[in-house]
């Protein structure tokens, strides 16, 4: 995405996934969801200049992990399937923590 401000910003985003939205009625259906984490990775970048929100922590290695691994959809199906599973369990933990508090039994 470019440097833009904060409304600019906004626009691409939501320009992005509408033209996502489009795009995976002719696409390969592995391609949406290429372009749905795609679209969690921009929402992160571009969450500090679209108003008072914090990314924190576990949200921004989140986007690191997107960066590093969504490209395996291209030549790695599998490789990406399980990265993917394993990430959704990752935020499923800690979406638990976050709203429950911790739950281990250590």
């Amino acid at each position: 995405m470019s440097q833009t401000p904060g409304d600019d910003r906004l626009f691409e985003l939501v320009l992005y996934l509408i033209s996502s939205a489009r795009l995976t009625l002719d696409e390969p259906p592995i391609y949406g969801s290429l372009r749905l984490i795609e679209g969690a990775s921009r929402l992160v970048e571009s969450a500090p200049e679209l108003g008072d929100v914090d990314v924190d922590d576990f949200v921004a290695a989140a986007r690191e992990s997107i960066d590093g691994n969504k490209l395996k959809m291209i030549n790695d199906h599998e490789g990406y399937r399980e990265w993917l599973t394993g990430f959704l369990s990752e935020f499923a933990a800690e979406a638990a923590r976050r709203n429950l508090g911790d739950t281990s039994t250590d």
